[in-house]
């Protein structure tokens, strides 16, 4: 069995303080439709990783989550991604979207 996460990219339009006084401190953002992150990750015999986006680096992120989650007979496949560092949210939705997975899966 395998667990498919595709998510969107978002806009983060910044931090407000909606009281000046107060304690109510946020963040705004917006979901776009594309471009967005597809994953796929099963159960494996070791921990294994399939980027198949060309010169996207993944490395660091799949190492944050394994070493967060303690995770090791796993395999995920990296189907779709955009750019990192361009403002879109990829970092963060590509490491949810791997760990939501595992955890559907485990």
């Amino acid at each position: 069995m395998a667990i498919c996460v595709e998510t969107s990219a978002r806009l983060h339009l910044g931090f407000y303080n909606f009281f000046e006084d107060g304690i109510a401190y946020g963040g705004l953002g917006v979901a776009i439709e594309y471009p967005k992150i597809r994953v796929k990750v099963y159960r494996d015999t070791g921990f294994s990783v399939i980027n198949k986006v060309h010169g996207l680096y993944v490395d660091d992120v799949v190492d944050l989550v394994k070493s967060s989650l303690n995770v090791s007979s796993i395999g995920i496949v990296i189907e779709e991604a955009y750019p990192r560092h361009v403002g879109l949210g990829s970092t963060t939705q590509l490491a949810l979207s791997i760990s939501y997975g595992i955890a559907k899966l485990l």
